[in-house]
């Protein structure tokens, strides 16, 4: 796919901004500040992506699996017969 190193480009990209501003903090506030606005909105959206896809595939295979027809009656059923070590007696008739 296209969009497979996405993830990758958007994190690097996150550390390196929250990293070039975290530089010019002075105090921890600033840093944390920083840390929520810069870096956790990217991992929070890559994070959605990844459970969104996971849904997506565990939906996909939900779909998948009801398209195709059911094992159950691929499988030969064993015919119903009540008494099958007894051998039914016929009648032959009288000569």
């Amino acid at each position: 796919m296209a969009l497979r190193p996405l993830p990758s480009v958007v994190l690097v990209v996150t550390f390196l901004f929250g990293y070039a501003n975290a530089s010019n903090c002075d105090t921890d506030d600033e840093l944390v500040i920083i840390f929520l606005f810069t870096t956790l909105p990217p991992l929070l959206f890559l994070f959605l992506c990844g459970v969104g896809s996971t849904f997506a595939s565990i939906g996909w295979f939900y779909y998948w699996r009801s398209t195709r027809p059911d094992i159950s009656s691929r499988r030969t059923q064993p015919q119903h017969n009540p008494s099958p070590g007894i051998v039914e007696m016929q009648q032959v008739p009288h000569v």
